[in-house]
């Protein structure tokens, strides 16, 4: 269905989209580390004086223990699921390539990744900067 053209633009902006994702994911994720390490601090710090630990970050109540693991878990899924997306991509236009299978089979499948990436590309940005 897609030119050669098409898989060859298509082997070359994903990585550059992949590299853009990891980027900002990897952002999230050490923002959100931080804060988990810090929050963690605190609780072990409180509990070796003999206080009551704290149950959430001192400048944002709703940032607990709980979600802050959950959201580091959140944010590892969301990577790998870009990898995938990117994986597949790659190496479907690449075989597409080599092997000079312009099909549907080829086609749509590698359509979805890039739209999936894309997508994420336009989406993580804008999550980062409103959980500062």
């Amino acid at each position: 269905m897609g030119t050669e053209a098409f898989y060859t633009t298509a082997a070359q902006v994903l990585p550059t989209i992949l590299i853009a994702l990891m980027v900002e994911i990897g952002l999230m994720l050490q923002m959100r580390g931080r804060r988990y390490g810090e929050l963690y601090r605190e609780k072990y710090d409180a509990l070796l004086r003999g206080h009551a630990p704290p149950t959430s970050f001192p400048g944002d109540p709703n940032f607990d223990i709980e979600s802050a693991g959950r959201s580091l878990n959140r944010w590892g899924f969301i990577s790998m699921a870009v990898g995938v997306a990117f994986l597949i991509g790659e190496g479907l236009s690449l075989s597409a390539l080599a092997f000079r299978w312009f099909t549907a089979w080829t086609f749509w499948p590698l359509v979805v990744s890039m739209g999936v990436m894309i997508v994420a590309a336009v989406c993580i940005p804008f999550v980062r900067q409103t959980q500062v």
